[in-house]
């Protein structure tokens, strides 16, 4: 109360008389918008059910925004989402599936409203016209981080996923290449990313992966089904007299607090969702953003329980790592990790996008082409330290929970708190601007700790019980059921 008492006294110093005026206009024009509201809603009640869920999805439309922002949030996140069933429990990542859930639903809707309010529809824009020039500038420089980080993160996973599907096509992990620290890590970072990540991430234009995202949901949808169809032929687990950990707290929540995180990670592309609505007012956009999280939050769940109820604690970081409960679901699970690579690979080249897009524009204007060879040049030079970082901190889950600990809570908490509370201080009732940094807060510890606790088992090994060791023996154990039983 302390630290709210204090931020209030700061933005009544902050605030003009000119934004005060500004938000009494703004006032003004929400009542005259609720009337197109009702005209709205009322031409959108006369079609069918049958309309409004199966007719053709046109440009704008409520269905191809919901579509957008299911593809924006669902990604490899939901890969490792049986693992913190297994690390703290099933009850417990439930629970922390919906808090997810309503947290993003929370900083979607800060966004949106402030968004609203000063009229810009640009996450930098809102920053600079609410906060000024520096909040714009820290903005721009956390979504560079976001983006290599993003980068940093599907290598790892990649390099994982690679590592599986060659042992799930027959090579043995006695292999030489994969004894050899060195030669292991080259095939899972090096290989991949000279071969095919480099000469796709070189691609001067984004439109040539336009349908990457389309690839990308199909790619997790049939891993997710895989999944569950195990769960529903096996109906049961895969080790017999495996208990079910229904809550379980320690050291290592915090950790898996930061996956969360990521897993809803969204914020960053929601204004250009934003944009594309038609009529883009209050109702349409929450009913787009609760659909929209509602669908993920659902196949999350799915996934996470029928994936733990498979494995239980044999459950290993990424569920596609684990072995088939036999020879044909062990086929349909390596197919998925080749799509899935696939898909992450794609997600790297377009990741590496915007990074490019700013260093060029930079130093040749706004809108410059991207030219060789100082193209090559600046890809090399996002590759190299990703790949370095990836092969020096193997551990998805790690990763996982930086990004999400740190960057995500930045992105899609921090940021959108601050432009609320300080755009409707004033214009709602007191107790929302609380909510609001209270709220930011709970969720701010919650990423220091899961970052604290990441350094804390990269420096001590053994800060978590001694998950690591733990987690070979499932590897092994798992690489064993996964040859064919002759």
């Amino acid at each position: 109360y302390m630290g709210i008492f204090i931020i209030e006294k700061m933005m009544d110093k902050l605030q003009s008389p000119k934004e005060r005026k500004q938000e009494d206009d703004d006032d003004e024009s929400s009542e005259e918008g609720k009337n197109d509201v009702k005209k709205d809603s009322s031409i959108v009640s006369q079609k069918t059910w049958w309309d409004r869920s199966f007719s053709k999805m046109e440009a704008g439309s409520m269905r191809g925004a919901i579509f957008n922002l299911i593809s924006a949030t669902l990604g490899s996140g939901l890969l490792t989402l049986p693992y913190i069933a297994k690390t703290s429990g099933l009850g417990t990542a439930i629970i922390l599936l919906a808090f997810g859930f309503f947290s993003t639903y929370w900083g979607l809707y800060m966004l949106m409203k402030s968004a609203e309010a000063t009229g810009c529809r640009r996450y930098q824009g809102v920053c600079e016209l609410v906060g000024g020039k520096n909040v714009g500038i820290s903005y721009q420089v956390s979504i560079y981080f976001q983006q290599f980080g993003y980068v940093l993160g599907c290598q790892v996973i990649g390099g994982e996923l690679i590592y599986y599907t060659l042992i799930g096509f027959g090579m043995s992990e006695g292999h030489f290449l994969f004894t050899n620290p060195f030669y292991r890590e080259a095939i899972k970072m090096f290989i991949p990313a000279i071969f095919i990540i480099f000469p796709l991430a070189r691609l001067p234009n984004p439109d040539s992966m336009k349908y990457a995202s389309l690839y990308g949901i199909v790619a997790i949808i049939y891993t997710m089904v895989v999944v569950i169809a195990q769960q529903l032929v096996l109906l049961g687990p895969i080790e017999p007299n495996d208990e079910i950990i229904w809550f379980k707290i320690d050291r290592s929540f915090f950790q898996i607090f930061g996956i969360v995180l990521f897993a809803y990670w969204c914020q960053a592309v929601f204004h250009p969702i934003y944009n594309e609505l038609k009529e883009p007012n209050t109702p349409r956009v929450t009913t787009v953003i609760s659909r929209g999280l509602g669908s993920v939050c659902a196949m999350y769940i799915l996934t996470t329980v029928c994936g733990y109820l498979t494995y239980r604690s044999s459950t290993l970081p990424l569920i596609t790592n684990c072995p088939g409960i036999n020879e044909v679901f062990s086929v349909l699970i390596n197919i998925g990790r080749l799509c899935v690579f696939l898909k992450v690979v794609t997600n790297i080249t377009l990741g590496c996008f915007p990074i490019k897009r700013a260093v060029f524009d930079s130093l040749f204007g706004h809108k410059s082409s991207f030219e060789e060879p100082l193209n090559s040049v600046v890809t090399l030079c996002i590759l190299i330290p990703s790949t370095i970082l990836g092969a020096v901190c193997p551990s998805v889950i790690a990763v996982l929970s930086i990004l999400g600990g740190f960057l995500g809570v930045f992105i899609g908490y921090i940021l959108p708190t601050y432009l609320f509370v300080r755009t409707f201080k004033d214009q709602t009732r007191q107790w929302v601007p609380k909510f609001a940094i209270i709220f930011c807060l709970v969720v701010s510890v919650g990423g220091v700790m899961s970052l604290i606790t990441v350094i804390f088992t990269f420096i001590y090994p053994d800060f978590l019980g001694g998950t690591q060791s733990h987690l070979q023996k499932f590897r092994l154990s798992a690489t064993q059921n996964s040859r064919p039983q002759h």
